[in-house]
C-alpha cells in the first residue's frame, strides 16, 4: 500500500519462524520503503517477535503517517486479549507500531497460503474488517469497534472474508460466504451486512473487490475470473483475463490501468 510516489508498507508473513528464546529477531513482517521500492526497511519489529502477533493479511496506508494491518495472530503475551480480533497501527509513518484490540471475538485465519481477511478504511474515522466467522467497523478512527451483524444465506454462517471495499462511508462490500463464495453488501456504514450475489452473476469464489469511485469497481476471483461494475455493483460483466490460476489481489489505480496477482 502507497501513500504516495515514495513511501508504501508491505505485510505479511514474517521471514522466520522463532521460538521463545530468540526473541528479538527481525523478521519483517511489516516493511517500509522511502524511495518508490527500490529499498526496503524491517518496521514493527516488536509485532514480529514470538509471542506477539507476527501475520498480516492486509495493509493500507491513509496517508504518510496513518497505515493500519490486520492481524492474522493472536497476542499470546496477553491471554486476556485470545479469540478477539486485532490490528496493527502507526501515526507517525512507521516509526512506532502497536496493537488495537477491537474486542471482538473471532478469528482471522490464515493457513495453506491462503488468507481469510479483509479490512478498508474510507477515511481516517470509518474503517471495517472482515475475517472469518466476523466482521467489525469503527466510526472514530479505531478508539471503539462495534460487531457487524452478518446475514448469511446458509445456515453455515461462515463469512470468510478475503476483500472489503467501500463505495463512500454507508456502501460497502465483503467478498467471501459459503459454500463457495459471494458477496455481502453493507448499506448503513457496515452496522450489517446481507448476502448479496446477483444470480445472474457467477457465484465466485470471489476473493479480491476494488471500487475506484460510486460505480466502478472489479471484482476477482478462482480460475481467472475478473468481472467489472459501471452501477455501483447492481450488474458486473465479465472481463477474459486469459488466466488459469487463482486472482487473490487486485489493484486498479485508474478505470484502465490494473494489476493482478495469484
Amino acid at each position: 500500500s502507497f501513500a504516495d510516489a515514495n513511501n508504501g508498507w508491505a505485510a505479511g508473513s514474517s521471514e522466520l519462524f522463532t521460538t521463545p528464546s530468540s526473541t528479538g529477531a527481525q523478521l519483517g513482517c511489516i516493511l517500509h520503503t522511502a524511495d518508490g521500492g527500490k529499498t526496503w526497511t524491517d518496521q514493527a519489529g516488536n509485532l514480529c517477535q514470538y509471542g506477539v502477533a507476527d501475520e498480516f493479511s492486509v495493509i493500507q496506508s491513509l496517508d504518510a503517517k496513518n497505515v493500519w494491518a490486520l492481524s492474522t495472530e493472536l497476542s499470546y503475551r496477553d491471554i486476556s486479549l485470545a479469540g478477539t480480533v486485532q490490528l496493527a497501527h502507526t501515526t507517525d509513518g512507521g516509526n512506532h507500531w502497536a496493537i488495537v484490540d477491537t474486542g471482538i471475538a473471532g478469528s482471522i485465519a490464515v493457513g495453506f497460503g491462503m488468507v481469510q481477511g479483509g479490512m478498508r478504511f474510507v477515511d481516517a474515522q470509518h474503517g471495517c474488517f472482515g475475517g472469518w466467522d466476523v466482521a467489525g467497523c469503527t466510526g472514530d478512527g479505531g478508539a471503539h469497534w462495534t460487531r457487524s451483524a452478518v446475514d448469511c444465506s446458509s445456515s453455515l454462517c461462515y463469512l470468510n472474508s478475503t476483500s472489503v471495499a467501500f463505495t463512500d462511508t454507508q456502501h460497502g462490500w465483503i467478498t467471501g460466504g459459503p459454500p463457495d463464495g459471494g458477496l455481502y453488501l453493507t448499506t448503513d456504514g457496515g452496522a450489517h451486512w446481507s448476502w448479496s450475489t446477483p444470480k445472474t452473476m457467477s457465484q465466485g469464489p470471489f476473493e479480491a473487490i476494488q471500487f475506484l469511485n460510486s460505480s466502478i469497481g472489479w471484482l476477482s476471483g478462482d480460475g481467472g475470473l475478473l468481472l467489472g461494475t459501471t452501477d455501483g455493483g447492481a450488474n458486473w460483466t465479465p472481463v477474459a483475463t486469459g488466466a488459469a490460476f487463482d486472482l487473490l489481489g487486485l489493484s486498479f489505480p485508474d478505470a484502465q490501468h490494473g494489476w493482478m496477482v495469484g
